[in-house]
């Protein structure tokens, strides 16, 4: 082959080599474009779902902030109906309470553990 057509071929190669990086530059370029409008459209994305868990946590919060006060007001109407009845009892049975102070009151032999009686 000649000198000037090698030179040529030369020349067409360097050519279609330069086109072919261009393309493929371009071609990068693009994709770090969409690339980044992507990210772009996840980070508000990621926002919109971060502020609506937000938002329904606090809605469940709220819920439960809510569930608990009724529980516990339920439970101190137990406790206080609960009261109230032993107080009730202790009104109407007022020989258990006499009958309680009295053995309680007896002095006990410490050697024997039997009640001492008084004259």
């Amino acid at each position: 082959m000649p000198f000037k057509d090698l030179k040529g071929l030369e020349s067409r190669l360097e050519k279609a080599l330069s086109r072919i990086r261009s393309k493929k530059n371009e071609l990068l370029f693009a994709e770090i474009e969409h690339m980044q409008k992507r990210e772009l459209e996840l980070q508000h994305a990621n926002m919109y779902l971060q502020a609506k868990v937000s938002l329904s946590l606090s809605q469940h919060t709220h819920t439960l902030n809510n569930s608990l006060k009724s529980l516990m007001k339920r439970a101190l109407v137990q406790q206080i109906a609960e009261n109230e009845r032993a107080q009730q009892q202790m009104i109407l049975m007022p020989g258990l309470e006499y009958e309680n102070q009295n053995m309680t009151s007896q002095p006990y032999d410490v050697r024997n553990f039997l009640p001492v009686l008084s004259p």
